[in-house]
Protein backbone atom coordinates (compact mmCIF):
# COMPACT_ATOMS: atom_id res chain seq x y z
CA UNK A 1 0.00 0.00 0.00
CA UNK A 2 1.32 3.41 -0.99
CA UNK A 3 -0.18 6.41 0.80
CA UNK A 4 0.86 9.97 -0.04
CA UNK A 5 -0.10 13.20 1.72
CA UNK A 6 -2.96 13.55 -0.75
CA UNK A 7 -4.96 10.76 -2.45
CA UNK A 8 -4.27 7.12 -1.73
CA UNK A 9 -3.25 4.42 -4.21
CA UNK A 10 -4.24 0.92 -3.24
CA UNK A 11 -4.66 -2.27 -5.25
CA UNK A 12 -8.04 -3.92 -5.60
CA UNK A 13 -9.73 -6.37 -7.92
CA UNK A 14 -11.27 -5.05 -11.13
CA UNK A 15 -14.53 -6.93 -10.54
CA UNK A 16 -15.24 -5.07 -7.31
CA UNK A 17 -16.93 -1.66 -7.03
CA UNK A 18 -14.83 1.51 -6.78
CA UNK A 19 -13.20 2.11 -3.46
CA UNK A 20 -14.99 4.73 -1.37
CA UNK A 21 -11.86 6.62 -0.36
CA UNK A 22 -10.63 7.59 -3.81
CA UNK A 23 -12.03 9.89 -6.47
CA UNK A 24 -10.94 7.46 -9.17
CA UNK A 25 -10.01 3.80 -9.16
CA UNK A 26 -6.80 2.74 -10.84
CA UNK A 27 -6.58 -0.96 -11.69
CA UNK A 28 -3.59 -2.82 -13.10
CA UNK A 29 -5.73 -4.93 -15.44
CA UNK A 30 -7.62 -4.31 -18.66
CA UNK A 31 -10.89 -6.23 -18.87
CA UNK A 32 -10.82 -8.03 -22.20
CA UNK A 33 -7.04 -8.43 -22.31
CA UNK A 34 -7.40 -12.20 -22.36
CA UNK A 35 -8.17 -11.81 -26.05
CA UNK A 36 -4.40 -11.52 -26.29
CA UNK A 37 -3.03 -13.35 -23.24
CA UNK A 38 -4.88 -16.65 -23.72
CA UNK A 39 -2.96 -18.66 -26.30
CA UNK A 40 -5.98 -19.69 -28.35
CA UNK A 41 -7.57 -16.25 -28.28
CA UNK A 42 -4.31 -14.58 -29.29
CA UNK A 43 -4.46 -16.57 -32.51
CA UNK A 44 -8.03 -15.43 -33.18
CA UNK A 45 -7.10 -11.82 -32.45
CA UNK A 46 -4.18 -11.95 -34.86
CA UNK A 47 -6.34 -13.60 -37.52
CA UNK A 48 -8.82 -10.74 -37.22
CA UNK A 49 -6.12 -8.07 -37.19
CA UNK A 50 -3.30 -9.13 -39.49
CA UNK A 51 -3.59 -10.06 -43.15
CA UNK A 52 -1.36 -13.09 -42.55
CA UNK A 53 -0.79 -13.73 -38.83
CA UNK A 54 1.70 -16.46 -39.61
CA UNK A 55 4.11 -13.82 -40.84
CA UNK A 56 4.68 -12.83 -37.20
CA UNK A 57 3.84 -16.01 -35.25
CA UNK A 58 4.53 -19.64 -36.22
CA UNK A 59 1.81 -21.64 -37.97
CA UNK A 60 -0.76 -22.50 -35.29
CA UNK A 61 -3.95 -24.53 -34.95
CA UNK A 62 -6.48 -24.94 -32.14
CA UNK A 63 -7.47 -28.46 -31.08
CA UNK A 64 -10.02 -29.33 -28.42
CA UNK A 65 -10.27 -32.64 -26.54
CA UNK A 66 -13.18 -34.44 -28.11
CA UNK A 67 -14.60 -37.14 -30.31
CA UNK A 68 -12.00 -37.55 -33.02
CA UNK A 69 -12.86 -36.42 -36.53
CA UNK A 70 -16.41 -35.46 -35.55
CA UNK A 71 -15.13 -32.76 -33.25
CA UNK A 72 -15.38 -29.30 -34.75
CA UNK A 73 -11.87 -28.00 -34.29
CA UNK A 74 -8.91 -27.47 -36.61
CA UNK A 75 -7.45 -30.96 -36.58
CA UNK A 76 -8.32 -31.45 -40.25
CA UNK A 77 -6.44 -28.27 -41.18
CA UNK A 78 -3.57 -29.35 -38.94
CA UNK A 79 -3.31 -32.77 -40.63
CA UNK A 80 -3.20 -31.18 -44.07
CA UNK A 81 -0.54 -28.67 -43.01
CA UNK A 82 1.51 -31.41 -41.37
CA UNK A 83 1.35 -33.60 -44.50
CA UNK A 84 2.17 -30.67 -46.80
CA UNK A 85 5.25 -29.74 -44.81
CA UNK A 86 6.40 -33.36 -44.65
CA UNK A 87 5.91 -33.81 -48.41
CA UNK A 88 7.52 -30.56 -49.57
CA UNK A 89 10.44 -30.35 -47.15
CA UNK A 90 13.89 -30.76 -48.74
CA UNK A 91 15.86 -33.90 -47.81
CA UNK A 92 18.21 -31.99 -45.49
CA UNK A 93 15.39 -30.14 -43.66
CA UNK A 94 14.97 -30.59 -39.89
CA UNK A 95 12.31 -32.91 -38.54
CA UNK A 96 8.65 -31.90 -38.79
CA UNK A 97 8.31 -30.94 -35.13
CA UNK A 98 5.20 -29.40 -33.51
CA UNK A 99 4.85 -28.00 -30.01
CA UNK A 100 1.59 -28.55 -28.11
CA UNK A 101 0.47 -26.33 -25.21
CA UNK A 102 -2.73 -26.12 -23.19
CA UNK A 103 -4.48 -22.76 -23.50
CA UNK A 104 -4.65 -22.66 -19.70
CA UNK A 105 -1.13 -23.90 -19.02
CA UNK A 106 1.65 -21.82 -17.51
CA UNK A 107 5.25 -22.01 -16.34
CA UNK A 108 6.12 -24.56 -19.00
CA UNK A 109 3.95 -27.30 -17.53
CA UNK A 110 2.23 -29.72 -19.90
CA UNK A 111 4.19 -28.69 -23.01
CA UNK A 112 5.07 -31.52 -25.36
CA UNK A 113 6.93 -31.89 -28.67
CA UNK A 114 5.77 -34.28 -31.39
CA UNK A 115 6.77 -35.40 -34.87
CA UNK A 116 3.71 -37.59 -35.49
CA UNK A 117 0.28 -36.14 -36.27
CA UNK A 118 -1.60 -39.00 -34.62
CA UNK A 119 0.44 -38.60 -31.45
CA UNK A 120 -0.61 -34.94 -31.30
CA UNK A 121 -4.34 -35.68 -31.58
CA UNK A 122 -4.08 -38.58 -29.12
CA UNK A 123 -2.33 -36.35 -26.60
CA UNK A 124 -4.99 -33.65 -26.92
CA UNK A 125 -7.88 -36.12 -26.69
CA UNK A 126 -6.37 -37.74 -23.59
CA UNK A 127 -6.76 -34.51 -21.62
CA UNK A 128 -9.26 -34.68 -18.76
CA UNK A 129 -9.80 -30.91 -18.94
CA UNK A 130 -12.10 -29.28 -21.53
CA UNK A 131 -9.67 -26.49 -22.38
CA UNK A 132 -8.40 -26.24 -25.96
CA UNK A 133 -4.77 -26.70 -26.98
CA UNK A 134 -2.62 -24.75 -29.38
CA UNK A 135 -0.59 -26.84 -31.79
CA UNK A 136 2.20 -24.68 -33.17
CA UNK A 137 4.97 -25.29 -35.67
CA UNK A 138 8.18 -25.65 -33.71
CA UNK A 139 11.15 -23.53 -34.79
CA UNK A 140 13.59 -26.36 -35.39
CA UNK A 141 16.33 -23.96 -36.45
CA UNK A 142 16.47 -21.21 -33.82
CA UNK A 143 19.23 -18.66 -33.57
CA UNK A 144 21.54 -20.03 -30.89
CA UNK A 145 23.63 -18.49 -28.14
CA UNK A 146 26.87 -20.50 -27.94
CA UNK A 147 24.92 -23.54 -29.12
CA UNK A 148 22.05 -23.02 -26.65
CA UNK A 149 18.47 -21.97 -27.24
CA UNK A 150 16.87 -18.83 -25.78
CA UNK A 151 13.71 -16.77 -25.94
CA UNK A 152 13.29 -13.02 -25.43
CA UNK A 153 11.07 -11.30 -22.86
CA UNK A 154 10.06 -7.68 -23.35
CA UNK A 155 7.76 -5.67 -21.09
CA UNK A 156 5.03 -3.56 -22.67
CA UNK A 157 2.88 -1.08 -20.76
CA UNK A 158 -0.58 0.12 -21.81
CA UNK A 159 -1.68 3.27 -19.97
CA UNK A 160 -5.25 4.40 -19.19
CA UNK A 161 -5.01 6.65 -22.29
CA UNK A 162 -4.04 3.60 -24.35
CA UNK A 163 -0.54 4.83 -24.95
CA UNK A 164 1.77 1.87 -25.50
CA UNK A 165 5.30 1.81 -24.14
CA UNK A 166 8.02 -0.83 -24.38
CA UNK A 167 10.72 -1.06 -21.73
CA UNK A 168 14.08 -0.41 -23.37
CA UNK A 169 15.87 -3.16 -21.48
CA UNK A 170 14.80 -6.73 -22.01
CA UNK A 171 16.16 -10.14 -21.24
CA UNK A 172 17.16 -13.31 -23.03
CA UNK A 173 16.03 -16.36 -21.06
CA UNK A 174 18.55 -19.04 -21.90
CA UNK A 175 18.75 -22.79 -21.83
CA UNK A 176 21.52 -24.43 -19.85
CA UNK A 177 21.89 -27.38 -22.24
CA UNK A 178 23.18 -27.58 -25.80
CA UNK A 179 20.41 -27.54 -28.39
CA UNK A 180 19.84 -30.72 -30.39
CA UNK A 181 16.94 -30.79 -32.84
CA UNK A 182 17.18 -34.56 -33.17
CA UNK A 183 16.59 -35.34 -29.48
CA UNK A 184 13.19 -34.16 -28.28
CA UNK A 185 13.50 -35.93 -24.92
CA UNK A 186 15.96 -33.37 -23.57
CA UNK A 187 13.37 -30.94 -22.24
CA UNK A 188 15.89 -28.41 -20.89
CA UNK A 189 17.50 -28.12 -24.33
CA UNK A 190 14.19 -27.13 -25.90
CA UNK A 191 12.10 -25.25 -23.31
CA UNK A 192 13.61 -22.10 -21.82
CA UNK A 193 10.98 -21.41 -19.15
CA UNK A 194 12.72 -20.46 -15.90
CA UNK A 195 10.41 -22.70 -13.88
CA UNK A 196 11.77 -25.68 -15.81
CA UNK A 197 15.38 -24.57 -16.24
CA UNK A 198 15.95 -23.91 -12.53
CA UNK A 199 15.41 -27.62 -11.88
CA UNK A 200 18.43 -28.54 -14.01
CA UNK A 201 21.94 -29.09 -12.63
CA UNK A 202 23.46 -26.43 -14.91
CA UNK A 203 21.04 -23.62 -14.10
CA UNK A 204 23.07 -20.42 -13.82
CA UNK A 205 26.26 -22.06 -15.07
CA UNK A 206 26.57 -19.83 -18.17
CA UNK A 207 24.55 -16.71 -17.26
CA UNK A 208 23.43 -15.62 -13.82
CA UNK A 209 19.89 -16.90 -13.44
CA UNK A 210 19.98 -18.00 -17.10
CA UNK A 211 19.44 -14.36 -18.13
CA UNK A 212 21.33 -12.15 -20.55
CA UNK A 213 20.57 -8.45 -21.06
CA UNK A 214 20.13 -6.85 -24.47
CA UNK A 215 23.42 -4.96 -24.26
CA UNK A 216 25.27 -8.16 -23.34
CA UNK A 217 23.70 -9.96 -26.29
CA UNK A 218 24.86 -7.26 -28.69
CA UNK A 219 28.37 -7.69 -27.36
CA UNK A 220 28.06 -11.43 -28.05
CA UNK A 221 26.85 -10.71 -31.59
CA UNK A 222 29.73 -8.31 -32.20
CA UNK A 223 32.18 -11.02 -31.19
CA UNK A 224 30.58 -14.02 -32.94
CA UNK A 225 28.27 -12.62 -35.64
CA UNK A 226 29.74 -9.30 -36.81
CA UNK A 227 27.27 -7.16 -38.69
CA UNK A 228 24.13 -8.21 -36.81
CA UNK A 229 22.42 -5.27 -35.12
CA UNK A 230 20.06 -6.54 -32.42
CA UNK A 231 18.29 -3.23 -31.86
CA UNK A 232 17.66 -2.51 -35.53
CA UNK A 233 16.99 -6.06 -36.75
CA UNK A 234 15.15 -7.50 -33.75
CA UNK A 235 14.00 -4.90 -31.22
CA UNK A 236 12.40 -2.64 -33.84
CA UNK A 237 10.29 -5.52 -35.27
CA UNK A 238 9.32 -6.46 -31.69
CA UNK A 239 8.01 -2.93 -31.14
CA UNK A 240 5.98 -3.10 -34.34
CA UNK A 241 4.50 -6.49 -33.46
CA UNK A 242 3.62 -5.48 -29.89
CA UNK A 243 1.92 -2.26 -31.04
CA UNK A 244 0.05 -4.13 -33.77
CA UNK A 245 -1.21 -6.79 -31.34
CA UNK A 246 -2.40 -4.30 -28.75
CA UNK A 247 -4.10 -2.09 -31.32
CA UNK A 248 -5.83 -5.21 -32.60
CA UNK A 249 -7.15 -6.13 -29.15
CA UNK A 250 -8.22 -2.57 -28.31
CA UNK A 251 -11.87 -3.07 -29.46
CA UNK A 252 -12.20 -5.92 -26.95
CA UNK A 253 -10.80 -3.73 -24.18
CA UNK A 254 -13.04 -0.78 -25.05
CA UNK A 255 -16.12 -3.00 -25.27
CA UNK A 256 -15.39 -4.61 -21.92
CA UNK A 257 -14.86 -1.24 -20.26
CA UNK A 258 -18.07 0.14 -21.79
CA UNK A 259 -20.01 -2.77 -20.28
CA UNK A 260 -18.39 -2.23 -16.89
CA UNK A 261 -20.70 -0.35 -14.54
CA UNK A 262 -17.75 0.78 -12.43
CA UNK A 263 -15.63 3.88 -13.00
CA UNK A 264 -12.17 2.43 -13.51
CA UNK A 265 -8.93 3.67 -14.98
CA UNK A 266 -7.11 0.62 -16.28
CA UNK A 267 -3.50 -0.01 -17.13
CA UNK A 268 -1.60 -3.23 -17.63
CA UNK A 269 1.94 -4.47 -17.97
CA UNK A 270 2.30 -7.27 -20.53
CA UNK A 271 5.16 -9.65 -21.15
CA UNK A 272 5.73 -10.28 -24.86
CA UNK A 273 7.81 -13.37 -25.58
CA UNK A 274 9.71 -13.68 -28.85
CA UNK A 275 12.20 -15.98 -30.55
CA UNK A 276 14.75 -15.52 -33.31
CA UNK A 277 15.19 -18.11 -36.02
CA UNK A 278 18.46 -19.00 -37.74
CA UNK A 279 17.94 -16.10 -40.18
CA UNK A 280 17.60 -13.65 -37.27
CA UNK A 281 13.90 -13.22 -37.97
CA UNK A 282 11.60 -12.28 -35.06
CA UNK A 283 8.68 -14.53 -34.14
CA UNK A 284 6.02 -13.80 -31.52
CA UNK A 285 5.47 -16.83 -29.28
CA UNK A 286 2.96 -15.63 -26.67
CA UNK A 287 1.81 -12.74 -24.49
CA UNK A 288 1.68 -12.89 -20.69
CA UNK A 289 -0.86 -10.74 -18.86
CA UNK A 290 0.88 -10.96 -15.48
CA UNK A 291 4.56 -11.20 -16.31
CA UNK A 292 7.41 -11.78 -13.93
CA UNK A 293 10.06 -9.05 -14.05
CA UNK A 294 13.77 -9.71 -13.75
CA UNK A 295 14.89 -8.78 -10.22
CA UNK A 296 17.60 -6.50 -11.61
CA UNK A 297 14.95 -4.36 -13.35
CA UNK A 298 12.09 -4.38 -10.85
CA UNK A 299 12.83 -1.16 -9.00
CA UNK A 300 13.40 0.95 -12.09
CA UNK A 301 10.47 -0.53 -13.97
CA UNK A 302 8.03 0.01 -11.10
CA UNK A 303 9.15 3.61 -10.73
CA UNK A 304 8.62 4.20 -14.43
CA UNK A 305 5.15 2.61 -14.37
CA UNK A 306 4.18 4.85 -11.46
CA UNK A 307 5.51 7.92 -13.26
CA UNK A 308 3.60 7.16 -16.46
CA UNK A 309 0.37 5.83 -14.95
CA UNK A 310 -0.08 7.08 -11.38
CA UNK A 311 1.29 10.61 -11.49
CA UNK A 312 -1.01 11.88 -14.27
CA UNK A 313 -4.09 10.78 -12.30
CA UNK A 314 -2.93 12.25 -8.99
CA UNK A 315 -1.45 15.66 -9.86
CA UNK A 316 -2.48 17.47 -6.68
CA UNK A 317 0.02 19.89 -5.09
CA UNK A 318 0.03 17.74 -1.96
CA UNK A 319 1.17 14.74 -3.99
CA UNK A 320 3.69 16.73 -5.97
CA UNK A 321 5.31 17.81 -2.73
CA UNK A 322 5.30 14.42 -1.07
CA UNK A 323 8.35 12.28 -0.53
CA UNK A 324 6.61 9.51 -2.48
CA UNK A 325 6.23 11.68 -5.54
CA UNK A 326 9.83 12.80 -5.33
CA UNK A 327 10.99 9.21 -5.20
CA UNK A 328 8.82 8.15 -8.13
CA UNK A 329 9.93 11.13 -10.20
CA UNK A 330 13.54 9.97 -10.15
CA UNK A 331 14.92 8.66 -13.40
CA UNK A 332 14.95 4.86 -13.48
CA UNK A 333 18.48 3.55 -12.92
CA UNK A 334 18.33 1.36 -16.02
CA UNK A 335 16.11 1.00 -19.05
CA UNK A 336 13.10 3.27 -19.08
CA UNK A 337 10.00 3.02 -21.26
CA UNK A 338 9.86 4.13 -24.88
CA UNK A 339 6.58 5.24 -26.45
CA UNK A 340 5.80 2.95 -29.40
CA UNK A 341 2.19 3.96 -30.06
CA UNK A 342 -0.11 6.81 -29.07
CA UNK A 343 -3.70 7.49 -30.16
CA UNK A 344 -2.93 11.20 -29.81
CA UNK A 345 -0.98 13.41 -32.23
CA UNK A 346 2.62 13.79 -31.17
CA UNK A 347 4.32 17.20 -31.22
CA UNK A 348 6.54 17.81 -34.20
CA UNK A 349 10.08 18.84 -33.19
CA UNK A 350 10.80 22.43 -33.97
CA UNK A 351 13.17 23.02 -36.89
CA UNK A 352 15.92 25.42 -35.87
CA UNK A 353 16.25 28.49 -38.10
CA UNK A 354 18.96 28.43 -40.70
CA UNK A 355 22.12 30.22 -39.71
CA UNK A 356 22.89 33.46 -41.47
CA UNK A 357 26.09 32.79 -43.40
CA UNK A 358 26.48 36.30 -44.71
Amino acid sequence: EWVAAGPSLRAHRADRPPLPFADCSLVNYYCGSRALTLKTRMLRTLQATVVDPFEITPLTFVLTPGAGEKHRDERGLFRRAFDTLARTAPPDAPRNVWIVKSSHGCKGEGIELFTDVSAVTSFVDSSLEPYPFVVQKYLERPFLLSGRKFDIRTWVLVTPRFEIYMYKEGVLRTSSEQYCAGNLDRTLAHLTNHCLQERGPLFGAFETGNEMWFSEFQAYLDAHHPGLDFKRQAVEPMKQIAALCLQGVRPSLVESMAQDKFSLHSFQLFGFDFMLDWQFRVWLIEVNGSPAVAAHLQEGLVREVARLVVDPLFPSPARRGSRLHSALAEVAPAGGFELIYSPFPQPVPAIPPAEDTE
